[in-house]
């Protein structure tokens, strides 16, 4: 299985100041505009325009690059 490396996402600050990936509708259903591909997110870029000009948003891509595992099992006390 390949694993993506990087991810792509249209997003924009909401009222509290914090990044939020933009969301549209799409047969009913809601999707958020991110793909592992930038071919993918060039061809919702016309989405995310219509969204920024319905909405009143200020749009931004962001690309994220790495992943890190965590090991949670960690974080989890015994009983020992």
């Amino acid at each position: 299985m390949t694993r993506a490396l990087e991810m792509y996402a249209f997003i924009y600050e909401d009222e509290n100041g914090n990044d939020t990936v933009v969301r549209t509708e799409v047969n009913g259903e809601s999707k958020a505009l991110f793909a592992y591909q930038i071919e993918d997110i060039e061809a919702m870029s016309s989405i995310a325009i219509n969204e920024a000009a319905e909405r009143n948003l200020k749009i931004k891509l962001a690309k994220f690059q790495k992943a890190q595992e965590i090991d949670f099992g960690c974080f989890i006390k015994s009983d020992d």
